[in-house]
């Protein structure tokens, strides 16, 4: 047993003064890693360099990269806010951590970077795995910090996304400042422990995309989460007392490359590369349309993106200022049009397919409920205002309970599930209106269909007015154009009957007025005519008869 150990000790010394010189994946305390210089991972999957980002940065970078893909896509990269401002970095073991000089051993160098861990190993190494990760290791080959811990805008498989309870670390993405400049941008995505944990794309505290919580299948608003690579690649969950975290697992991590992207823009994507074409092909995972857009229909609406009003509200809901919504400005949400029944004997619940179920931040789990009991359990309090399964892996199992406003809810074309929102019980009732979009949508079918009406009525009534004054002058110009002064002087010769003119007889009975009306007969109105020469009808009051 002493001999064993003995010589172990003088394995251990042998290797920290005569490291192995064929080792091109680890950096040891008498071998450092200088601009210029790179670590490969043991299959040739990843480099670990200094690098200059973009096209016009000169800044140096120590970052791992792909080894046998083209486009240097860099993974992960450890002085994002410290740059190099020459080739003089280096990168060496020094008491027990990584640390990265911009100037070698000088006493002049600066520290720019450091793993800056806690240690007492006597020997530490730092070892470049086939999944891109970076471990530092001690002589007992526990790791004492790894790059995975400490993700930049990439999201690799095998590495974890999400929260060590224990420690309290949360690994999250931070995209880049810009395509030069790794130093941590505005955007960021992670998990969010309050309530039910689900995963928030921000922008600075802003949430602006929330992706939702773990459904059993994939995350709630990422249906496109396992596509492609669902069998190959699948995606894991893992919530227990010690972690909760997302994982990208399976036999293939090695031999699909892919990886998800947080850009300096805030689309979160998953590119995968293809041999064949020689190039990244992207999916974009969400944050695509407007209903990706946090809460974008306020409080109890949803949101259908395939439409041009893409917001409605719930069943039993109402806009909460109608002017607003009508113009397009959804924010203020929607409101119930009757009240609940708190004692829990007058509610029911309205089931919604297919839905990004909404921010679960005031939710939880009841895992023994299936959904029959879930309604029970809500019906108990008067602040639970929905259900749904919390795992639609195998059915429907577990129970997800959300308490105050439904916030931030999409409807999905496919990849969604089903919610029970609470509602009052005349809301069920036949009689009542019980779909506050079908009401919405006949007001804008009456209003669209009266305007049209509207429209043609007046049309019609343009031109019927435009008729009228046509037929009236060629009335008029007839009458005018029958019999001139000299035809009726002729044509009256011989004649017993006394011939005017339309004009004059016009203008003798006052246009025709109602007041010379004195009576009608067989041949028409009769009426008194005021004006025309005595001499001619033997009187100045005489009647005639006129067709009028």
């Amino acid at each position: 047993m002493a001999f064993h150990e003995s010589l172990r000790s003088l394995l251990q010394v042998a290797l920290i003064f005569f490291p192995i010189c064929n080792s091109i994946d680890t950096i040891t305390p008498n071998k450092s890693l200088r601009d210029g210089e790179t670590l490969i991972s043991a299959g040739e999957k990843f480099v670990l360099g200094f690098f200059s980002p973009g096209k016009s940065s000169t800044n140096r970078y120590v970052g791992i990269w792909y080894n046998k893909i083209p486009d240097q896509s860099i993974v992960w990269t450890a002085n994002r806010e410290n740059p190099v401002k020459n080739s003089s970095g280096v990168l060496i073991i020094k008491g027990g951590n990584l640390v990265l000089f911009d100037g070698g051993h000088s006493n002049n160098s600066n520290t720019l970077w450091s793993t800056n861990v806690s240690t007492t190993a006597t020997y530490s190494s730092a070892i470049l795995t086939d999944s891109g990760n970076l471990e530092l290791t001690d002589d007992h080959q526990r790791v004492l910090w790894e790059s995975f811990d400490y993700p930049t805008n990439t999201w690799l498989p095998q590495m974890k996304l999400g929260l060590d309870r224990r420690t309290g670390l949360n690994r999250i993405l931070t995209s880049w400042k810009s395509v030069d400049d790794p130093a941590p941008g505005e955007f960021s995505l992670g998990l969010d422990p309050v309530g039910v944990p689900q995963y928030f794309l921000r922008k600075g505290s802003l949430s602006i995309w929330r992706v939702g919580p773990w459904n059993g299948l994939r995350l709630s608003g990422a249906p496109r989460m396992n596509e492609i690579t669902a069998t190959d690649l699948p995606v894991s969950y893992v919530a227990n007392d010690d972690e909760i975290y997302l994982m990208y697992t399976g036999k293939n991590t090695t031999s699909i490359t892919t990886r998800t992207v947080l850009d300096d823009s805030g689309v979160f994507q998953r590119p995968i590369w293809s041999d064949d074409n020689q190039r990244w092909i992207s999916i974009a995972i969400g944050n695509k349309d407007r209903c990706d857009q946090y809460a974008n229909c306020g409080a109890y609406g949803s949101c259908y993106p395939n439409r041009l009003d893409e917001c409605e509200c719930l069943e039993g809901f109402e806009p909460k200022t109608p002017s607003e919504w009508n113009l397009g400005d959804w924010s203020g949400g929607c409101v119930r049009r009757r009240s609940l029944d708190c004692d829990g004997k007058g509610d029911g619940f309205l089931r919604l397919a297919n839905v990004k179920v909404p921010d679960t931040s005031r939710s939880r789990v009841e895992p023994g409920l299936n959904l029959e009991a879930c309604k029970g359990e809500c019906l108990k309090n008067c602040n639970c205002t929905a259900y749904a399964s919390a795992d639609i892996s195998e059915g429907d199992r577990g129970c997800l309970i959300w308490h105050g406003d439904l916030v931030d809810l999409k409807v999905l074309s496919d990849g969604g599930q089903g919610i029970y929102t609470r509602v009052a019980a005349s809301e069920l009732d036949g009689s009542a209106i019980k779909y506050s979009r079908g009401l919405q949508g006949k007001k804008k079918l009456l209003v669209t269909l009266l305007t049209i009406i509207s429209g043609f009525l007046l049309f019609i009534l343009c031109g019927y007015n435009w008729w009228r004054k046509a037929k009236g002058c060629e009335m008029i110009e007839r009458h005018d154009n029958v019999l001139n002064d000299n035809e009726i002087e002729e044509n009256g010769k011989g004649s017993e009957l006394l011939l005017f003119n339309v004009s004059v007889i016009a203008a003798a009975t006052n246009n025709f007025s109602e007041s010379n009306l004195l009576g009608k007969g067989g041949f028409g109105p009769v009426y008194k005519v005021v004006g025309i020469d005595s001499s001619t009808i033997g009187s100045a009051y005489a009647t005639m008869s006129v067709n009028h």
